[in-house]
């Protein structure tokens, strides 16, 4: 039983600080997240205060801060970390809503100090978890859900991933090993070949069993902050690739980074939610 481990002392170090983006930034990023969709505009609360069954209001959704699971089978706890509303995370609750996908949002109003702390809050959360249940991890401010739990659950399932390890998604760009020193060796050479375009891990989304996902954040965690999250997985992944599997298809993750016209839009319409076809690899 692994749930009683203790995390090593944390140094609050990060490339980027969240809090010091300006505000003309954020709304210039947003809007490449726009959703196609006819949604209600609701104004930030940057403030939320806590209502009962420990759910807060943020952006005008309800959005849980504490254990939540589905009926799905197996179970599904969909989470994500943010400490503060943004044009972006707004978009990402709302379209969460708009397809009734249950979030529990960790991390909420704490200090940003660095990506570390979305690791160690899904570590703190999967490790008092049943070793079979699903956990779905999504970045916050730059991630779109076109499904509920039961559609992902199935599709996860119909993938036939093994349980002993963590799927991710898979995108084009080696980041952020290709702007290091000796990095593009390392992606050209040292990187397993893919059978499509998609061939690098991207850490901002995951899907696994609680039991192998406790075992990689843990490891994960002990190397950050200091190092970006995604450089340190990807460098697991080259030396244990066993560990991992890539949704090399985007059968259940699209990455848009670097895409260029590969994935086609479809908007949504009053009867239809937005969706997105990859025509590379004929997936949607």
């Amino acid at each position: 039983d692994n749930s009683g481990k203790n995390p090593a002392g944390r140094i609050p170090t990060a490339r980027v600080d969240l809090l010091s983006v300006p505000d003309a930034a954020i709304t210039a990023d947003a809007s490449a997240w726009k959703l196609r969709a006819h949604l209600a505009p609701t104004k930030l609360d940057k403030t939320p205060t806590l209502v009962p069954n420990n759910t807060s209001p943020v952006c005008g959704t309800q959005v849980r801060t504490d254990a939540e699971s589905t009926s799905a089978s197996p179970r599904l706890h969909v989470l994500t970390y943010a400490t503060k509303a943004t044009s972006m995370l707004c978009d990402s609750l709302r379209v969460a809503q708009r397809v009734n996908l249950k979030l529990v949002l960790l991390g909420w109003q704490e200090q940003y100090r660095g990506n570390f702390q979305k690791l160690e809050a899904a570590r703190e959360y999967v490790a008092r978890l049943p070793p079979d249940d699903l956990v779905l991890f999504a970045d916050a401010y730059d991630v779109l859900y076109v499904a509920d739990e039961r559609e992902i659950v199935r599709r996860y399932l119909e993938m036939q991933v093994d349980p002993s390890r963590v799927l991710f998604q898979a995108e084009k760009g080696c980041w952020p090993d290709w702007d290091m020193a000796f990095g593009r060796a390392f992606c050209r050479e040292r990187y397993p070949p893919s059978r499509t375009l998609y061939r690098y891990l991207n850490s901002g989304v995951w899907m696994g069993r609680a039991a192998p996902a406790f075992e990689l954040l843990t490891e994960m965690v002990a190397f950050t902050p200091g190092l970006d999250d995604q450089h340190v997985v990807s460098h697991m992944f080259v030396d244990a690739p066993e560990r991992f599997a890539l949704d090399y298809e985007a059968r259940l993750f699209q990455s848009f980074q670097e895409e260029k016209g590969a994935v086609t839009a479809v908007a949504a319409s009053d009867t239809s939610l937005a969706s997105v076809r990859n025509v590379a690899t004929n997936s949607s």
